[in-house]
C-alpha cells in the first residue's frame, strides 16, 4: 500500500486497511518490531500516508479507526439500524449471481429448503437454535419440505481434525429426519446448489451472512427468525434481534420474520415461500450503481477538514 501512494500521492484520496493492517500501518512506534509496518505520516516519517486518508474495514458495527466510526467503513447501514455510526459502503451481489442462470421455478425440486447453519453446532439450542428438530419435523409432516445444508461438522461426531476447520468441541445435536448435510462447497457450486432451492431457512447463526442477499438476487426467498423480541409489543421491530437485521425490514414474499419456535409461523413462511415464488430480487441499496454513488461520494469529501473539525491531528502523533 504504501509504495504505491507514495509514487502517486497526490492522486490516492483514500487508502483501505483491515486489522491488524490498520493498526500496523498507523504504528507511531520509533522503533517497530519486525512484524510492525508502519506507512502513515507523521513527523519522523513526513513520506507516510496522512491518516485522514486511511479507513478502516469491518463487517461489525463498531468503530474500527483511531479517528472513529466516521473513518470506519461497513457493508451494512448499521446507522440506519440504529446500530453505530459507521460510515456505510456496503456492497453488491449482482456480478457474482450474475455468473448462474435463474432456475425457472418449474424446474427446482418441489420441497427441497436449504438451511443456512454454516456450522452443524448452529443446530444445538446453546447456539441460539431458532427451530428445534421436532420443530423441523412437524414442519416437514404439514409442507412437505425437506432439509439440505452446507454445514462444517464442529462436533463431536467428526472423525478427526481437518485443516483450516475448527477442532470438535460442541455435543452431538439432534437433526431432523428429513436433512442432508453436503458439506462446505466452493463459492460458485454453493451457488449453484441455492439457485434450486425453494427456500432458505435461518437457523439463528450466523448473523447478518451475505447468502439472503444471494438467495434472493436468485429467486429464493428467506425465512429469518427474530430471536429475541419485545414480548409487550412483538410487532415493534425496533426491538427485534434478529439472523439478519437488514433485512429484517423487508416482507413477503421477499423476506418472512419469524419469531424463533413459533410452529405455526414457522410452517406458514414454509408455505407462503413455497406457493409465492419469486423473480430474482436486489436491495436498491444494494446495485452497484448505489455503491459507486456511495463510493464517490466518500472520496470526494474533505476528510482533512473533517479531522481538523473534530479535533483530530491530520497525524497520529
Amino acid at each position: 500500500m504504501l509504495p504505491l501512494y507514495q509514487a502517486f500521492p497526490s492522486h490516492v484520496r483514500a487508502a483501505l486497511a483491515d486489522n491488524p493492517d490498520l493498526e500496523s500501518c498507523l504504528s507511531s512506534s520509533e522503533s517497530p518490531s519486525p512484524l510492525e509496518s508502519p506507512c502513515g505520516q507523521s513527523a519522523s516519517f513526513p513520506s507516510g500516508i496522512p491518516s485522514y486518508k486511511v479507513f478502516a474495514f469491518t463487517f461489525w458495527p463498531r468503530a474500527a479507526h483511531p479517528f472513529g466510526a466516521q473513518w470506519t467503513l461497513s457493508p451494512e447501514d448499521y446507522k440506519a439500524l440504529g446500530d453505530g455510526a459507521n460510515t456505510y459502503l456496503g456492497y453488491s451481489v449482482e456480478a457474482t449471481c450474475k455468473q448462474h442462470p435463474f432456475v425457472p421455478h418449474a424446474e427446482r425440486s418441489a420441497n427441497e429448503a436449504y438451511i443456512l447453519a454454516k456450522l452443524l453446532s448452529f443446530f444445538l439450542p446453546e447456539r441460539d437454535r431458532a427451530w428445534t428438530p421436532e420443530m423441523l419435523n412437524e414442519a416437514t409432516r404439514a409442507t412437505g419440505i425437506a432439509y439440505i445444508s452446507g454445514s462444517t461438522n464442529d462436533t463431536q461426531t467428526r472423525d478427526g481434525p481437518a485443516p483450516q476447520e475448527p477442532a470438535p468441541m460442541w455435543a452431538v445435536p439432534e437433526l431432523p429426519e428429513k436433512y442432508t448435510n453436503e458439506g462446505r462447497r466452493p463459492q460458485f457450486e454453493f451457488l449453484e446448489r441455492l439457485a434450486e432451492m425453494r427456500v432458505l431457512i435461518g437457523m439463528g447463526n450466523p448473523i447478518t451472512s451475505p447468502t439472503p442477499y444471494d438467495a434472493l438476487c436468485l429467486g429464493v426467498p428467506f425465512i429469518n427468525p427474530i430471536l429475541f423480541w419485545d414480548s409487550e409489543n412483538p410487532a415493534d421491530r425496533s426491538h427485534w434481534w434478529t439472523q439478519h437485521a437488514p433485512l429484517s425490514r423487508l416482507d413477503p414474499p421477499y423476506v418472512y420474520n419469524v419469531f424463533a419456535n413459533d410452529l405455526e409461523g414457522f410452517v406458514s413462511a414454509i408455505k407462503g415461500a413455497v406457493d409465492n415464488p419469486i423473480q430474482s430480487f436486489v436491495l436498491d441499496d444494494m446495485k452497484i450503481q448505489s455503491v459507486e454513488r456511495r463510493l464517490h461520494a466518500i472520496l470526494q469529501h474533505d476528510w482533512d477538514g473533517e479531522a481538523t473539525r473534530l479535533g483530530w491531528s491530520s497525524k497520529l502523533q
